[in-house]
C-alpha cells in the first residue's frame, strides 16, 4: 500500500485531485489482532454504560467493515481490559456527558486504541445495544444533551443475541439481480434485510478501491436456548453459499472467477482469536 501511494504521488501529484488537498500524510501503525466497538455513556463524568461488540475481521488491504455481533463472545478477562482502556481514554479527553463510540484492537501487545468518536455509532449500533442490553443510545444521547442525569438499567445477562453482516462487492461490476436475499425471508433468526444497490448499478470491488456495500443482513434471537454461535453459524451457512449478483467488468479477475463473497469464516468470531 505504501509503495502504491508513493508511486501515485510521483506520477500524478501535479494533476491529481487527491494531492491538491496537500502532500502531507499521517500514517497509522498497523495493529494485529481483533477489533471491537465499545459503546460508552457518560453522565457528568461517570461511566454509566460500557459494552462491547465484536467486529468481524476485515478483508485487507481496504479494511472495509464486514459485520458485528453483540454481545461479545471474546474472553471476559480481555473484555475487561478493552472496556477499561476505552473508558479511561474517553474520560482523559475531558468528556463529561454523552454517548461515545470507541474502537479498540486487542493486539499481541494488549489492547490498543484506534479512535474515540464523540457520537453514537452508526449503521446497526443502536439496534445492537437496544436488543442485547435494553439500552437505547438515542434516548440516552437526548437526555445527556439536556443534562438529565443518566442511569440506564442494565441487565445482568444479555436480553438477546444480535449479529449483522455487511455484504461487500467481491469485484467490480454491475448488479444484475433484485431481491437476491429473498431466500432468507421468514427464517426465525432474520431481523431485517437492506439492499443498498439495485439492478443496473455499477459497484466497485477491492480490485479498484474500497468495496461497495451491496446489502446488509441483520439477525436476532431472544431465545435463551439459542447461543451466539448458533446465530453466527446461520449467517455463515446462508451467506457464504450465495453467488454474487454481479456481472464482472473483468471476468478474468481471480475474484470474479471464484465468484464468492468474502467471509471471515476462519477468523474470529467464527474461529478462535488470532492473539493467543
Amino acid at each position: 500500500m505504501y509503495d502504491s501511494i508513493m508511486d501515485s504521488f510521483a506520477r500524478d501529484y501535479e494533476r491529481s485531485d487527491l494531492w491538491k488537498q496537500g502532500t502531507e500524510m499521517l500514517l497509522e501503525e498497523y495493529y494485529d489482532g481483533e477489533e471491537f466497538d465499545i459503546d460508552i455513556i457518560l453522565s457528568n463524568g461517570e461511566v454509566v454504560y460500557n459494552k462491547i461488540s465484536d467486529n468481524w475481521s476485515c478483508a485487507e488491504p481496504w479494511f472495509q467493515e464486514q459485520g458485528t455481533n453483540c454481545p461479545s463472545v471474546y474472553p471476559m478477562d480481555r473484555q475487561e481490559e478493552i472496556m477499561k482502556i476505552a473508558a479511561d481514554t474517553t474520560l482523559a479527553l475531558g468528556f463529561l456527558w454523552g454517548v461515545f463510540h470507541v474502537e479498540v484492537k486487542y493486539t499481541s501487545r494488549g489492547p490498543r486504541l484506534i479512535e474515540v468518536n464523540a457520537r453514537m455509532g452508526g449503521v446497526s449500533v443502536r439496534q445492537a445495544n437496544l436488543y442485547a442490553w435494553g439500552v437505547d443510545l438515542v434516548e440516552e444521547h437526548i437526555m445527556s444533551a439536556l443534562k438529565i442525569p443518566l442511569g440506564p438499567v442494565i441487565p445482568n445477562e444479555p436480553l438477546a443475541s444480535f449479529a449483522q453482516f455487511a455484504i461487500n462487492a467481491p469485484y467490480t461490476g454491475t448488479v444484475t439481480t433484485k431481491d437476491w436475499l429473498k431466500h432468507l425471508e421468514g427464517h426465525e433468526y432474520l431481523d431485517a434485510v437492506y439492499y443498498y444497490k439495485s439492478p443496473g448499478d455499477h459497484v466497485m470491488g477491492p480490485d479498484k478501491q474500497v468495496p461497495t456495500f451491496l446489502a446488509e443482513v441483520r439477525c436476532l434471537t431472544k431465545d435463551a436456548n439459542t447461543s451466539m454461535a448458533d446465530l453466527l453459524k446461520y449467517i455463515e451457512e446462508h451467506i457464504t453459499t450465495l453467488t454474487p449478483p454481479l456481472k464482472a467488468d473483468n471476468p478474468e479477475l481471480p475474484e470474479a472467477k471464484e465468484n464468492k463473497f468474502f467471509f471471515p469464516a476462519s477468523l474470529f468470531p467464527f474461529a478462535e482469536p488470532a492473539v493467543p
